[in-house]
């Protein structure tokens, strides 16, 4: 299990349970940085409705989906919402069980992530359709499906792929924006912490490098992971996890850090 040793903020630094990921980061305001350049590696009443179409226009960020468009995976499909007011009612009838004893801001940023997955599928093939959780709180996608969500306090995101391509996908935002020092020693392992040592945002993008890492292995393995079971590698583009699996990532870098992390079903070729 993910032990939960540290209070931040109103949230935890470990969480307990895959159900939000590995972990969660302050979300207290600090000075913004990389808030104008985007940087992309080179390479690749609740429940009343049963209607899936939002609860009002989408709202997105030019600058951001830019700059996720500019690290686009082969297969992979990626897309935000700013979380507005109402979002929490395009919850269906078959996700509010899980939700039910969660707060109106939890409610809303979870049905701003269905609310752009549901956007998606049709780009797959696949009808507008519930995306309950399981026991593990790893959303149930369509067969044929694999995907990811995530939502920072702002800002939801969905990533879709089809599993013919893809075994597992973890996406994760978080804002662009200086980790609070005294935790980049739980975040990042010593080598870690050499490599980002003159990036203002290097700490926050570990963190949620880790974090999406943590969402594409789970459902694979089911296993827990702190955040030294992770060792990340930006030049490569990998990390490699405690027992041995390497996950391919992708990062951006606008108003908001965005990763997607993905482990590919077809064999690679050296």
């Amino acid at each position: 299990m993910i032990r939960s040793v540290l209070p931040v903020g109103g949230g935890r630094l470990f969480m307990a349970s895959p159900r939000r990921g590995l972990l969660r980061a302050n979300e207290k305001s600090r000075p913004r940085c990389c808030a104008l350049d985007i940087y992309c590696p080179d390479t690749v009443p609740i429940g009343r409705s049963v209607d899936v179409s939002p609860p009002m226009t989408t709202t997105r960020s030019s600058l951001l989906q830019r700059s996720i468009d500019a690290m686009a995976v082969p297969g992979v499909l990626i897309d935000h919402r700013l979380i507005a007011d109402g979002d929490e009612f395009a919850l269906l009838p078959e996700e509010l069980g899980a939700l039910a004893s969660s707060v109106v801001k939890v409610r809303r940023a979870s049905g701003a992530a269905r609310i752009v997955a549901r956007e998606l599928l049709p780009r797959l093939g696949q009808t507008q359709q519930a995306l309950p959780k399981t026991t593990s709180g790893m959303p149930v996608w369509p067969d044929g499906i694999v995907g990811s969500l995530a939502h920072e306090s702002k800002i939801a995101v969905a990533a879709i792929a089809k599993r013919r391509d893809y075994l597992s996908l973890g996406i994760d935002i978080e804002p662009a924006e200086a980790l609070d020092p005294s935790l980049l020693d739980l975040v990042a392992t010593a080598k870690e912490r050499q490599r980002i040592s003159d990036e203002p945002c290097g700490g926050r993008l570990l963190f949620s490098i880790k974090e999406a890492v943590y969402k594409a292995v789970y459902p694979l393995d089911g296993i827990f992971l702190d955040h030294q079971d992770v060792e990340v590698c930006l030049a490569a583009q990998t990390a490699v996890v405690r027992n041995g699996r390497i996950v391919s990532f992708r990062y951006c870098i606008a108003t908001h850090i965005v990763v997607i992390a993905f482990i590919s079903a077809l064999p690679v070729v050296a």
